[in-house]
């Protein structure tokens, strides 16, 4: 994918690297976004940590994830969980409260039928 973005967007730069450890500098960036990604992130805590060391005062996180409803998320996260498979489904609140200790505030969330978006700013 990255190849096929660089041949689009060839005045764009482009980094391959974990979530949790980038090689951008303490503040730099106003907006952070997460597209369909949350729920594969390993080590959610980590990647929490790292955007609160990358965002500016008063910059927005935007995490945009599947919403399942109730008995479906519980059975697809036991499901992946016994396979050992990387992943887990959240709601819109569980995900606002995962970010709460490193110094965000949930702003708003939305949803549609399939998708859920919660944007955080870091206070």
């Amino acid at each position: 994918m990255l190849e096929q973005a660089k041949a689009k967007c060839g005045d764009m730069k482009f980094f391959h690297c974990p979530c949790d450890k980038t090689p951008f500098e303490d503040g730099q960036f106003d907006v952070i976004i997460a597209c369909m990604a949350y729920h594969h992130f390993p080590d959610k805590d980590s990647f929490a940590k790292e955007t609160a060391r990358l965002l500016k005062k008063g910059g927005r996180l935007y995490i945009a994830d599947p919403k399942l409803p109730l008995p479906v998320r519980k059975a697809l996260n036991t499901a992946l969980d016994i396979h050992k498979i990387n992943g887990k489904v959240y709601t819109a609140d569980e995900i606002a409260d995962s970010f709460s200790g490193y110094g965000f505030e949930k702003v708003y969330d939305k949803s549609d039928v399939y998708a859920q978006l919660v944007c955080l700013k870091k206070i």
